[in-house]
């Protein structure tokens, strides 16, 4: 081995490194855009998770490991560069290229640079993964580090159920109106209602946004270890080694059902058929690659005309939960036909489904629970083309590697045939999840007693990330090492996992959670890195200068975005405490400052300033420059049109709040509330016609809502209108000549 093989297998073992940290600890936090609660004055302070900042700080050190693979192939001999893992990761980096350029035309800019860098920091490690994971013995590690925090999910989920959600339960029965005026909800408001259900719910979360979406980080981790299992046993069957694998496995099945999620239960036994078939069919597949690519995509056509058939013939799905999909996914054919080559801007689809939902559909979703119909409306052709190569070109290079499932692959660049070696492996990923975990989602200004009993949470995962994976990974005590022979079942089981992932996004969001996508895109690369022999390949001038540019957009990334929204993001925090102390008018200042710093300009911070500056008394000109500042830099967020309309109507600047109410009902002509307080004005203002249409409006709206939705009116409040719009019709009609 000479000194450049040598020095080139150092820099792909700590990119392995940090590329298996990157995803476990991003898979263990729920990131967010910006913070979920609102903070008014002389409310409790709560500890925050990591929003845009920490999350593009993440994204950084996920694009490293690309870049170290990219430097490590500049050859000093011709023979020496490894040959690229195919070509599927091409058109996902460019799918990434393309949510970060359409921040262009996006309404709220801000969401899509910053959630198009997450998906770009993706299908970065995709890259990183497919070059790094060349060999069984890597894959075998990796199929372990899934057993490592599979535990931890479990873990995490049981905690949640018998100790959190019991104390947030009893919390919220003795304090429910303190935490309803923390939060600035009316008690019978539609967020307050949901919140309540949420919390009095038995649904586990995990560390994710919704139950669906912990089920089915739940079923991929599970289906991987499946595979392993099943490939221990094989391998294994009298020393028990996989008896740890089943435990853990067997762990997961009550937390998965805590979810109360059908999709991710269904899949999980799809995922176990699937693995079956892939066993059984394993010849066949070998000899009839083009066969089989063409039945996956028969069934795939067939499946979705079958789909749309039954909805558009009904107006309905199979169920319930899949029918309010079917009105999503109808809503977003509307706004993908008004935007079909470039779509709407990446993380934009919320702003522009409020105008297109149908009535029925009350929920004011952020995503179509459907990953290919929100590519398609913010993305628009383009996206959805880059999307199907990407699938097309991955699922054709996995299934041409068929022939080779039980052949070992070629070169091992990290010798794991020692204890030592794959315990640092694990060792240090595991460890460098939990760090970045704890450095980016804890609270550091919260108590000393929240942040002691946060570092022992973190403790405790790292150490059965540590024994989960090193147990799954090493096996037999007496012979502790990593086996580097073929391991097709592991295979079969992340093929099997992936695939399960993707048909649970056809009716979920969890797809675009930055954690799971993170996850999910590193063991996809990592399936197709496996999958591929690695043999050796020239140097090219242009290797050097695609090694050159990745190192240059890399440090351009961090200069312009990392730096200057952390700094942004400091000074928001800062500013939220000032609110806290009762200080708002000090607030907008540091709001203004976020707002300068922010690339591109967060439209929030410009709305808090207003905010801050009405709870201060401040003068009205100031409040509606601020208003103005966030609605140019959102001009679809009915919140701040909505608000600029109360201003001018206290203004009594009549003319500029119609106006304002016009648009925000344009904006979203289903909002029964804001109909509402429209009429309420325009019949203050002797406008008794424009009124009585409005509160008409708003009942036929009203009437629209599914019986038992939270968002219908109340009977009491229903007979009130009522009574009103006979008031007004009598007005009417002494005016009629």
């Amino acid at each position: 081995m000479n000194r450049l093989t040598a020095s080139r297998r150092g820099w792909h073992w700590w990119a392995l490194v940090i590329l298996l940290a990157v995803a476990g600890a991003r898979c263990t936090l729920l990131e967010t855009l910006r913070d979920v609660f609102e903070v008014t004055p002389h409310s409790e302070s709560t500890p925050r998770g990591p929003t845009a900042a920490a999350s593009l700080l993440l994204d950084a050190l996920a694009m490293f490991p690309m870049l170290m693979v990219l430097l490590s192939r500049w050859p000093r001999d011709r023979q020496s560069a490894d040959r690229p893992a195919g070509w599927a990761w091409m058109p996902l980096l460019a799918l990434g290229a393309w949510g970060v350029a359409s921040s262009a035309w996006a309404s709220d800019r801000f969401a899509a640079a910053i959630s198009a860098f997450h998906f770009l920091a993706a299908g970065a490690m995709f890259f990183a993964a497919a070059h790094l994971i060349r060999s069984w013995a890597k894959l075998r590690v990796v199929g372990a580090f899934a057993v490592g925090l599979l535990l931890v999910m479990v873990c995490q989920g049981m905690i949640y159920r018998w100790v959190e959600l019991p104390e947030l339960q009893d919390n919220w029965r003795k304090n429910r109106s303190e935490i309803l005026a923390q939060r600035n909800w009316e008690a019978d408001s539609f967020q307050a209602r949901q919140f309540e259900k949420r919390v009095l719910g038995q649904e586990v979360f995990g560390f994710t946004a919704s139950p669906n979406s912990f089920g089915a980080v739940l079923v991929l981790l599970s289906l991987t270890a499946g595979g392993l299992l099943v490939q221990r046993i094989i391998e294994d069957r009298e020393a028990g080694a996989w008896a740890f694998i089943a435990l853990a496995l067997a762990a997961g099945l009550p937390v998965l059902w805590w979810t109360h999620s059908r999709g991710a239960v269904g899949t999980w036994f799809l995922g176990w058929l699937l693995i079956g078939a892939l066993g059984l069919s394993a010849q066949w597949r070998g000899r009839r690659p083009k066969t089989l690519w063409r039945l996956i995509v028969a069934v795939l056509i067939a499946g979705a005309l079958l789909v749309v058939a039954h909805g558009v013939r009904h107006g309905t799905l199979f169920h319930n939960s899949l029918t309010f999909r079917w009105w999503y996914w109808v809503a977003s054919a509307k706004i993908f036909a008004l935007h079909p080559l470039l779509g709407v801007g990446w993380d934009n689809f919320s702003l522009h489904y409020l105008a297109w939902r149908l009535p029925q559909a009350s929920e004011e979703i952020k995503d179509p629970h459907n990953f290919v119909a929100r590519v398609a409306v913010e993305a628009g052709m383009v996206g959805v083309g880059l999307l199907v190569l990407w699938l097309g070109r991955w699922g054709w290079e996995l299934l041409g590697a068929g022939k080779q499932e039980n052949l070992p692959v070629q070169a091992e660049p990290i010798a794991l045939s020692t204890l030592t070696q794959p315990l640092a492996l694990i060792g240090w990923s595991a460890g460098g999840a939990m760090a970045l975990a704890a450095i980016v989602g804890l609270d550091w200004s919260q108590s000393a007693a929240f942040l002691s009993l946060e570092m022992l949470k973190r403790l405790l995962f790292f150490l059965l990330l540590v024994l989960g994976a090193a147990l799954a990974a090493l096996g037999d005590v007496r012979s502790p090492s990593v086996a580097t022979g073929p391991a097709p079942w592991l295979r079969r089981g992340l093929a099997a996992a992936v695939a399960m992932f993707l048909l649970h996004n056809l009716i979920d969001f969890s797809f675009f959670e930055v954690g799971l996508m993170s996850l999910f895109i590193m063991l996809g690369g990592a399936l197709l890195g496996s999958s591929l022999p690695q043999t050796a390949a020239r140097s090219r001038w242009r290797e050097r200068v695609v090694a050159i540019g990745a190192a240059a957009a890399w440090l351009g990334f961090v200069g312009a975005m990392v730096v200057p929204n952390s700094l942004a993001e400091q000074a928001s925090h800062e500013a939220d405490e000032l609110v806290r102390s009762g200080r708002p008018l000090a607030a907008a200042s540091g709001y203004d400052m976020a707002f300068d710093r922010s690339l591109p300009h967060d439209s929030e911070q410009a709305f808090r300033a207003a905010r801050a500056l009405m709870w201060s008394n401040s003068d009205a000109k100031q409040v509606r420059m601020r208003l103005t500042q966030a609605i140019d830099a959102n001009p679809l967020r009915v919140l701040y049109r909505a608000t600029a309309a109360e201003l001018d109507a206290a203004a009594d600047r009549r003319n500029a709040a119609a106006g304002e109410f016009e648009t925000a009902l344009k904006l979203n002509p289903n909002d029964v509330a804001v109909r509402l307080r429209y009429a309420q004005l325009l019949s203050q203002w002797g406008r008794a016609d424009e009124s009585q249409q409005q509160y008409e409006l708003a009942l036929r709206r009203d009437d629209q809502l599914e019986v038992g939705d939270p968002k219908r009116l109340a009977p009491d409040r229903r007979q009130h209108i009522l009574h009103l719009l006979e008031t007004l019709k009598s007005d009417v009609r002494k005016v009629m000549p």
